[in-house]
């Protein structure tokens, strides 16, 4: 996912365009905006990375469209996989904790979503 906001591509678009042949989706984040950032490109920041293009928000589109497409169906889940690289100043057990909640942030605002 971290690719496509350096391309220019929507997550909601691109998803459904490549949605027959998803069969593993890595979360992560760019800089995209910024290119005296040491992260600037594809050298995965954490998700939430203050010049980063990727937090909860986004992870909660990517993941609704994923769950959209039954991408997260529990008959036939595909793999995520969460690739970052740590927090500046944090360890990286910190930096994965810190993403795992905002991953399950995410996920719950869209269950609540789906929720009728």
């Amino acid at each position: 996912m971290a690719h496509l906001p350096l391309m220019r591509e929507n997550f909601r678009s691109a998803i459904r365009r490549a949605a027959p042949w998803i069969k593993r989706v890595h979360l992560g984040n760019c800089v995209s905006h910024h290119p005296s950032d040491p992260f600037f490109g594809a050298k995965h920041p954490p998700i939430g990375y203050v010049n980063g293009d990727i937090d909860v928000p986004q992870l909660v589109e990517i993941l609704a469209t994923l769950q959209e497409i039954k991408f997260l169906d529990r008959a036939n889940r595909g793999d995520v996989i969460v690739e970052i690289n740590p927090f500046p100043g944090c360890s990286e057990d910190e930096s994965v904790a810190d993403n795992f909640r905002r991953v399950n942030e995410a996920w719950q605002i869209v269950q609540t979503q789906d929720s009728p």
